[in-house]
């Protein structure tokens, strides 16, 4: 039973390997966006601004709390950056 794992895992290395040098890509692209992210993070910019709580926010639109701070961050250095200029 060792003997067979061991040799499948070798199969399966090898593989991957032969898929790497064939030029496969493996995992998520990098910076793929979800289609409904801008939409969404409009809607969460638009409940921040109304006052709404994060927990609400983020049960309304199914998304994440950090998502939200990360909006709400963003929306701060905008801010700080219109009072700059």
């Amino acid at each position: 039973m060792r003997n067979e794992r061991g040799m499948i895992s070798l199969r399966t290395k090898a593989g991957i390997e032969k898929a790497r040098l064939d030029g496969v890509k493996f995992g998520r692209p990098v910076g793929k966006i979800n289609r409904n992210s801008l939409y969404k993070a409009e809607r969460i910019k638009i409940f921040l601004k109304a006052g709404k709580s994060y927990d609400w926010i983020s049960k309304e639109l199914s998304v994440s709390k950090k998502t939200i701070s990360d909006i709400k961050k963003s929306l701060s250095s905008l801010s700080l950056l219109s009072l700059i200029h």
